[in-house]
């Protein structure tokens, strides 16, 4: 055991984990559940944050211990050895792209509500990890490419590995993800090695801490070769980060005899420049590229490089061009010359310069000319389309209309990779994505993810004064950038929905992290109550603010429900507050109180179909299927298509009853039964074991110790009734 008292083998069989949950008590359980999700937060950072992952491996390069087994776990990772990580490692991969595998492994073994271990998932980030929306929101897919670092340290390991090692290269797809592998299973047993404290520290820190400039050194210990440092620039303007891609390019420019190499690196820097709307500086860079292109020789009057065409748009851009679109006209002129697909190529990069210039008529030419091709892309029909909805009935193409299409399209472009550098915890690269993307065109919802991003990287925004339609999380995180008060801060949430005002309580509870949970919760509940606005939507506030404590499992929701309770008169919403009432207890695998809440909220308000519903659910569990049965009729009379409720009527309708069983047997089936309105619409697969192994004890007992080495298998709660069903019609016979 570790020192936190979880399990010290990282990525340890399900039986292993399964064997743990069995062996511990509540509390020692919840503390097992924080263990395994900090593995899969560690390595969702280790993965998808290239600045982690270098900061990672320069720590254990520089610790002999664990340097000598990245040294063995690289050389026992290549091409043609057997390789001891790849499942555990698989398993770990598994449960971090799917978080509620976990969930379902814990309450399948502790026979508590799936939704217990969801709200305590809620909880542990809420109350210990930062950058909780960066987690929740989709990393950058990982290139295919080895990342920078791993190719430093694989390089430095030439003694161990021999050619073996410095055969692999990063176009070598197989081995450099065995490597890569194999260096994240060693970066997680080291990660497990420290105490709790110390890893909250790492995954709560932001990377890199003092700039790129030191990671940088850290890399050029390894002594990587041009092309090794091209191929980190490559991984990282893959995964959007600005910073890090023009470091590693500028060093290869800085580094390199050879002009294709200059050439090529000016080049992407330009293109980085372009994107988010640096001009002047991508101009400066593509005139760099072109001058190392005719440096090389590889340049005369009758080709074309990819540069000219650039400088020239970026000329258009920044006003330089006195000749406007005849430039291009020269260029395609030039390129017409070409032959094969130098020619289709050359012709479609000028098409698309021509659209990001605003010539949409020329574009249009080229287009018409490209889809005589033989190689015509999808592309290039996907385009064409698109113009031919911008044409007027008298055959010119609206320009206006295509300007706002292009900036739109630009606009959403631009802010998905602010998201993707988001999602790889990379704030300050997003906050520049998400600047450019704005002064393409400006919506509130990429100013929200301005915001978030401006937040998490500790850099107020230019415009620090949110605008008036902006969403209330926008203003709220302005006002905390402006140093304002909670309380201040609080008034801004009435007047916005249900949506945004759970979004704002939530990012005014992230803003007071660190003090303590009861203390914070009653302040902001004082702040709600005193809020200067008419009582029911005092009510509505505090419903709200419970609702977030309760998704996170934390149970100061109770008492704020409560309050919320005692100031409105309306049936309808003291209702709707019993039901979350009765939801919290629900999820607490309370089900006869949850019972009791849910019959409160019928008896005020008769026709709320959520309501019965929690009344079907919690009878079931309960074993009360007659009074199950008459709730969710009355539920479907007020909401006939709800489909939980429309499931909940079938599995009450087809189960068949266990009265011919003997009374142990049946006592034995019933338990079981309670389960199936605990998981909702899909249960593992372990609950069929169980009900076999009413009939046949030994026979279930082989299956699931097969079963029990992998995680939860779900299957649809009607298939396991059907073979509910089956085991008692044997039992009667």
């Amino acid at each position: 055991m570790d020192q936190a008292g979880g399990i010290a083998e990282v990525f340890p069989d399900y039986s292993v984990i399964r064997e743990e949950i069995r062996s511990k008590n509540r509390d020692e359980v919840e503390s097992l559940f924080g263990e395994m999700l900090l593995q899969t937060i560690f390595l969702r950072r280790v993965e998808t944050d290239p600045a982690f992952r270098w900061s990672i491996c320069i720590k254990i390069s520089s610790d002999e211990e664990l340097s000598e087994m990245l040294r063995r776990t690289v050389t026992s990772s290549l091409p043609g050895t057997e390789d001891g990580t790849g499942e555990g490692l698989l398993r770990l991969r598994m449960m971090e792209q799917n978080p509620d595998a976990i969930c379902c492994l814990f309450a399948e073994e502790t026979r508590l509500p799936l939704h217990y271990w969801q709200t305590k998932r809620a909880g542990f980030l809420y109350q210990t990890i930062l950058y909780q929306t960066a987690l929740q929101t989709s990393p950058p897919e990982r290139p295919k490419l080895l990342h920078p670092m791993d190719h430093a340290i694989t390089t430095s390991f030439r003694e161990e590995a021999d050619s073996e090692v410095n055969a692999v290269h990063s176009k070598d797809l197989l081995g450099s993800e065995e490597i890569t592998d194999a260096i994240t299973a060693v970066a997680c047993h080291s990660f497990l090695a420290l105490s709790y404290d110390e890893r909250l520290s790492i995954l709560n820190r932001r990377y890199p801490e003092d700039g790129w400039e030191p990671l940088i050194s850290a890399f050029m210990m390894f002594e990587p070769s041009v092309l090794a440092i091209l191929d980190g620039a490559r991984y990282s303007a893959a995964t959007h980060q600005i910073a890090a891609a023009r470091s590693l390019y500028s060093l290869a420019c800085s580094r390199a005899d050879d002009p294709g190499i200059r050439q090529l690196s000016y080049r992407e820097m330009g293109l980085i420049s372009r994107n988010i709307g640096e001009h002047e500086r991508a101009f400066s860079e593509f005139q760099s590229a072109l001058e190392a292109a005719h440096e090389s020789g590889e340049s005369d009057s009758v080709s074309l490089n990819d540069e000219l065409i650039y400088l020239c748009e970026t000329a258009e851009k920044l006003g330089l061009s006195a000749e406007g679109d005849a430039i291009f006209d020269r260029l395609i002129s030039i390129a017409r010359k070409m032959e094969g697909e130098e020619r289709v190529r050359l012709l479609m990069q000028i098409a698309t310069s021509c659209r990001r210039s605003g010539w949409f008529d020329r574009e249009y030419a080229l287009i018409e000319e490209l889809i005589n091709e033989e190689d015509c892309s999808d592309a290039v029909l996907a385009r064409l389309n698109t113009l031919n909805r911008a044409m007027r009935r008298d055959g010119t193409l609206d320009s206006a209309l295509l300007t706002d299409l292009e900036a739109g399209a630009e606009a959403d472009y631009t802010a998905l990779r602010g998201i993707l550098a988001f999602g790889a915890f990379q704030f300050d690269d997003a906050l520049t994505w998400f600047n450019a993307s704005i002064s393409i065109q400006n919506s509130p919802e990429t100013r929200l993810w301005r915001a978030r991003a401006s937040w998490y990287a500790n850099k107020p925004p230019v415009n620090i004064h949110s605008e008036k339609n902006d969403h209330i999380e926008t203003h709220i995180i302005s006002g905390l950038h402006r140093g304002e008060r909670i309380r201040d801060l609080i008034r801004l949430i009435p007047g916005g929905g249900e949506d945004e005002g759970y979004d704002a309580i939530l990012v005014l509870l992230e803003g007071m992290r660190g003090r303590a949970i009861p203390e914070t919760i009653n302040s902001v509940t004082r702040d709600l109550l005193n809020l200067p606005v008419p009582q029911e939507e005092r009510a509505r506030m505090l419903r709200i603010a419970g609702k977030v404590l309760s998704e996170c499992g934390i149970p100061d929701a109770i008492p704020v429900f409560r309050k919320a309770l005692r100031i409105t008169t309306s049936k309808e919403a003291r209702a709707g507050i019993l039901s979350e009432i009765g939801y919290w207890y629900e999820t607490q695998g309370q089900p006869k109180k949850a019972a009791e809440a849910y019959t409160r909220a019928v008896a005020l308000h008769h026709e709320f179909p959520g309501g019965w519903a929690g009344v079907a659910r919690t009878n079931a569990q309960q074993g009360e299927y007659d009074t199950a049965i008459e709730a969710i009729n009355t539920a479907l009379t007020y909401m006939p298509e709800r489909e939980e409720s429309l499931m909940i009527r079938t599995l009450l309708r087809n189960r068949i009853g266990t009265d011919g069983l003997e009374p142990g047997l049946q006592k034995q089936i019933d338990t079981i039964d309670r389960s199936l309105f605990i998981w909702r619409d899909a249960v593992p697969s372990s609950i069929t074991d169980r009900y076999r192994g009413v009939m046949a004890s030994e026979a279930a007992i082989g299956e699931e110790g097969r079963c029990s080495s992998g995680a939860p298998e779900m299957i649809g709660v009607e298939e396991v009734l059907r073979i509910r069903n089956r085991v008692i019609k044997a039992l009667e016979s």
